[in-house]
């Protein structure tokens, strides 16, 4: 019998017509299995299994959209003609295993470095030709913003002609989309940057309503935002809850169906001067009523920057996880939760979280990230990344 109740946590939730079994998702996390910058029998093989051990819904890793400034270093995958059939190979192995998948598209804008990938000689973009608050690259044209616009929008309805149940549009942790919502990376004039979010949140919002426009009322779309950037945890789109705000009414109201917010750890409170307890996704939940994803470390004591850059030590934390998800979701602080680096641990983790066989969960470990990322490496990861998880490793941060 399980410690602890967690039956909440496996009742059903429809999202636009989906209904999902269960509250677990995996997130997307990257694998470097791409074959010729697509799907792979390996990559098949490993979201089955996850499917098979009871993930209520599992969003891919990270698929560059079909544009020639987006191509780095690291085995990313690409969504662009030649690779549709293998995405179509993958839709009819999950519907067949009874499973839901969401399909993420991004672009690293100014996280490119100089040099890398298919097209070296073309220049990193981004919205404002800086990364870091140095120069890198140019600025983004608007022949940039038609041209990237209609990758998302034609990466969203290969995913849907593959039979996918949606898209999960990538704001988050300072790739291109996050580079528009973020201050310190937006510094544009034209109305499409400087200090008001509702000019920095223009453009992935033009993205967000081309992609609604284009697909089936019915074919989900996630979007997926985060405070922070992998070079900078204190780094903050929204600085007060009026700036979040903003930006969920504008998502909510361009057609988003779920919103993802990612942090380094789901328990703590994103304002806590203002509110003790209330995570980001619980300040989500005070201005829609979509959808809202928890995630952060859930079942680790460090975090993903840490796992991949520092030699800190890892313990899983599955069951006091749990236990610490329970009353944020009765006090309606989320709906879902993504289990990252704990799902790669144990393909069966949600299985035995229902079953209250916490003990049988396989331990998550270094080594498994580094043996799951095939050609995923460092070479696409600017060195701030690396300073700052051994900082925050050395810290106990």
């Amino acid at each position: 019998m399980p410690s602890i109740d967690v039956s909440p946590l496996f009742t059903p939730l429809t999202i636009n017509g989906t209904t999902i079994p269960n509250r677990f998702i995996m997130p997307a996390m990257q694998r470097g299995w791409a074959e010729n910058d697509g799907m792979s029998d390996q990559t098949i093989g490993y979201y089955l299994d996850r499917v098979n051990g009871g993930m209520g819904l599992l969003i891919s890793e990270g698929v560059i959209i079909d544009h020639d400034a987006g191509y780095v270093d690291i085995g990313e995958m690409h969504m662009r003609p030649d690779t549709y059939d293998g995405w179509a190979r993958l839709g009819e192995v999950i519907k067949g295993a009874g499973g839901h998948f969401l399909l993420q598209l991004w672009h690293p804008g100014a996280v490119r470095m100089d040099g890398q990938g298919r097209y070296p000689d073309i220049a990193p973009i981004s919205p404002s030709g800086i990364f870091n608050g140095e120069p890198r690259g140019r600025a983004i044209t608007e022949q940039d913003l038609e041209d990237l616009t209609a990758g998302w929008v034609a990466g969203a309805v290969a995913a849907q002609e593959a039979g996918l149940d949606g898209v999960e549009i990538h704001m988050a942790h300072g790739y291109l989309l996050h580079q528009f919502l973020w201050h310190e990376m937006n510094r544009r004039t034209d109305g499409l940057g400087g200090d008001g979010m509702a000019d920095r949140l223009k453009f992935p919002l033009r993205v967000l309503q081309a992609v609604r426009a284009a697909v089936k009322p019915d074919f989900i779309i996630s979007c997926r935002v985060s405070q922070w950037a992998e070079w900078d945890y204190d780094a903050k789109i929204a600085r007060t809850p009026e700036e979040l705000e903003t930006l969920i009414r504008a998502l909510d109201a361009g057609g988003a169906d779920m919103l993802h917010m990612s942090t380094r750890y789901f328990h703590n409170p994103e304002w806590p001067d203002l509110h003790p307890t209330r995570t980001l996704s619980g300040w989500v939940k005070e201005f829609t009523d979509l959808p809202v994803v928890t995630v952060g470390s859930v079942g680790m004591n460090v975090d993903l920057m840490q796992t991949l850059y520092s030699d800190r030590d890892e313990l899983q934390t599955i069951e006091s996880s749990v236990a610490e998800l329970l009353p944020l979701f009765e006090d309606g602080q989320f709906d879902l939760v993504a289990v990252g680096r704990a799902s790669i641990g144990d393909p069966e983790l949600v299985t035995k979280i229902r079953d209250g066989r916490f003990d049988e969960i396989r331990p998550f470990t270094r080594a498994d990230i580094f043996d799951i990322a095939g050609d995923l490496d460092d070479h696409g990861v600017p060195e701030e990344i690396l300073k700052l998880a051994q900082q925050a490793a050395d810290s106990g941060d």
